[in-house]
């Protein structure tokens, strides 16, 4: 009897009854139309090594810093290079070209609200879509991974080629300014009628030996001879010192090659003409020193020389301004690459040629 009860309860209020269930129904799909989706996906992203690089080339830092510091500062540096990369990835310009690739009706500020990126672990991007459908917020985290990397890959190309045309077309401007300096040298020798020290040194060894084996000349003549022969030897003991400098990022390699010596630090004799060979083997560096007020480019493949004389005695612990420092901006690390100068009599620095030259 209650079952019968029931059945006619159902039958007498079905209008009713039907009423709440569509009102209940209507509410839960505008609920999720208007609330947003109920739905996420996940795409994880590995960056490769070259678009994590920070510090590499500095390993030789560890002299003056210590090994804990500088992974302190090889960690801080990859995680705002990470932090760069997600930013570049939520930008308008990617979620506009994730837009488009997609065929949907949407704005990058619209995308921004449906997809967070947050960085997992040291090496990992995670990308969460969340959208009204699965296959939505699939396509959306999917997306936005395959883009991303297709613009940074189309970004770095671009960069490398514009840096290759501009390193180009330094070079051949630099070609021919050696091209002027070497005709206005051999103009100016043509004109003052100027030897080489080695043809003078030649001429002199010569004509002494003449003298002496013919054994016609005086005293005079001989002591007249051999102080051109002095001559010459002090003029070739007045030839430029010559130093090796190479960039890197981002650090200085130091060598003198007529002492077969390498160093972190500049050291010069004081007094004598110093002739700087300078290049680089990435990236277009600029070597300078401000105590010297000079300055010229490091390029890749190709070696510019400049010549001074120091005049004065000095060092970097006393003046800041004796460093060698780049001046042109070569990436992250850019600050770093400084190294220590010094101007010591030249007694001093052939002492310290031997010692660094010491087993």
């Amino acid at each position: 009897m209650d079952f019968v009860r029931l059945i006619q309860l159902v039958l007498r209020h079905k209008w009713l009854i039907l009423a709440v269930v569509s009102v209940a129904t209507t509410a839960t799909w505008f609920g999720v139309r208007f609330r947003g989706a109920a739905y996420q996906a996940t795409a994880t992203l590995m960056p490769q090594e070259q678009a994590l690089q920070t510090l590499d080339g500095v390993a030789s830092l560890s002299n003056s810093l210590g090994a804990q510091d500088m992974r302190n500062i090889s960690l801080q540096m990859r995680k705002s290079r990470m932090e760069s990369l997600i930013a570049l990835m939520m930008s308008p310009r990617v979620l506009g070209l994730l837009i488009e690739r997609l065929g949907i009706q949407a704005t990058p500020a619209d995308l921004e609200r449906l997809i967070q990126v947050k960085q997992v672990t040291s090496e990992v991007i995670r990308i969460q879509a969340t959208a009204p459908t699965p296959e939505m917020a699939a396509d959306l985290a999917n997306g936005l991974a395959s883009t991303f990397v297709q613009f940074y890959g189309d970004l770095s190309t671009t960069a490398v080629s514009e840096s290759t045309k501009l390193l180009n077309e330094r070079e051949a401007q630099a070609r021919k300014e050696l091209e002027a300096c070497k005709t206005a040298v051999e103009k100016y020798k043509a004109s003052r009628q100027i030897s080489s020290l080695s043809e003078q040194l030649s001429g002199t060894l010569n004509r002494l030996n003449a003298v002496r084996q013919a054994r016609e000349g005086t005293s005079a003549q001989l002591a007249e001879l051999e102080a051109q022969l002095r001559e010459v030897e002090a003029q070739l003991a007045r030839t430029p010192e010559v130093v090796r400098v190479e960039g890197a990022r981002w650090l200085w390699k130091i060598s003198y090659p007529q002492y077969g010596v390498t160093s972190r630090e500049l050291v010069l004799p004081v007094g004598r003409r110093v002739r700087f060979d300078v290049t680089a083997t990435d990236v277009l560096h600029s070597f300078w020193i401000p105590a010297f007020r000079m300055k010229i480019d490091a390029v890749p493949g190709m070696t510019t020389r400049v010549f001074i004389t120091p005049t004065a005695t000095g060092s970097f612990e006393d003046n800041f301004h004796f460093r060698l420092q780049c001046a042109e901006l070569c990436g992250l690390g850019h600050n770093l690459m400084r190294s220590p100068v010094r101007v010591v009599d030249p007694a001093e620095f052939e002492a310290w040629v031997a010692r660094v030259k010491a087993p």
